[in-house]
């Protein structure tokens, strides 16, 4: 199959299942991914298909659905148990192959199945809406405003003791910090190296950003419910980017919302949380800090591009069962 076109479907190159496995797992089985940020792992993983099927390696992959419509299936690279399937539904008559890596990013094993069989593990079937944004090439500000409704509940004191506050506390006049003196308390983060290696872990990275904002601003009792925003007790979402594509959750950040908040019996918005975006890069096994932004969400997307088209994409999870690879 030397030089034939991902893209392009030819039946009489069409592998069945044990045929396709058995070219995979000869050439992917062992092989490691550790060190790699999430996008690039997944161009790397491609290529290195493309290599065990002896298929041309295009010059760029193109968003297909399926990734490979040459043999009819997708490619999911698993570090959990928990499979996101992004912005479509299962396709019965599609092949899924899924990769199992270990705690060293180490292929360890391979299984096709076809659509019709993962559909019957979707037990929630339920999509899970996401919303995305953009950060510019170029940056026309690095702070904006805080949100008028919030103002009147800021704190005019510039120095104030967080050692004994914890993260989780709700927000108050007497702590709520303007997002001027924000943007000043963690500047100091800019060009901070920080030693991590567990970076392409979605929920540690989250870990990560948290830590190092409330540590900047002085609190020693850093705790994490899981819930919107991060830092409850500064109305503070943090994000950590090392791409451009800022995931946003379930929360549009100018919704008008009400969230189980609020500050003398004033209901809080969504629109009235901050974010913190820490844009970073990966240098061996160091994180950079390379710039700061923060902006409230009424203010967001003066700063950040919300994704067109499908402004909310959506998601299928599924937990795989413990005996999935056996």
């Amino acid at each position: 199959m030397i030089n034939k076109d991902i893209y392009k479907f030819e039946k009489q190159d069409y592998l069945t299942d044990e045929a396709l496995l058995t070219s995979l797992n000869s050439y992917l089985i062992g092989k490691s991914y550790l060190g790699l940020p999430l996008r690039t792992r997944s161009k790397v993983v491609k290529t290195d298909i493309c290599k065990a099927l002896g298929y041309e390696i295009p010059k760029s992959f193109k968003k297909t659905k399926p990734k490979f419509p040459c043999q009819n299936f997708d490619i999911y690279v698993q570090e959990s148990n928990n499979l996101q399937i992004w912005n479509q539904e299962i396709d019965e008559n599609r092949r899924y192959v899924i990769m199992q890596l270990n705690s060293n990013h180490v292929v360890t094993k391979i299984k096709i199945i076809h659509g019709s069989e993962l559909i019957k593990l979707d037990t929630t079937n339920k999509l899970t809406i996401k919303y995305q944004a953009r950060v510019p090439d170029f940056l026309n500000c690095h702070y904006t405003d805080d949100n008028e409704k919030l103002i009147p509940f800021l704190t005019s004191k510039l120095n104030i003791d967080f050692s004994h506050s914890s993260t989780m506390d709700d927000p108050n006049k007497n702590s709520l910090l303007p997002i001027s003196v924000l943007y000043n308390n963690l500047l100091s983060i800019k060009n901070k190296k920080i030693q991590f290696e567990s970076y392409t872990k979605e929920r540690t990275l989250a870990d990560l950003a948290q830590e190092i904002v409330a540590t900047q601003l002085g609190y020693n009792m850093i705790h994490d419910d899981g819930q919107y925003p991060d830092i409850k007790h500064q109305l503070l979402e943090i994000k950590l980017q090392m791409t451009s594509t800022i995931d946003l959750g379930m929360h549009c950040p100018d919704s008008k919302d009400y969230l189980s908040l609020s500050i003398d019996e004033t209901p809080i918005e969504i629109d009235m949380c901050r974010y913190v975006i820490l844009i970073a890069h990966r240098e061996d096994s160091f994180i950079s800090i390379d710039d700061i932004i923060i902006a409230s969400g009424n203010h967001f997307f003066e700063i950040f591009t919300l994704f067109g088209g499908k402004v909310k994409n959506t998601k299928i999870q599924i937990p795989l069962p413990k005996d999935f690879f056996d």
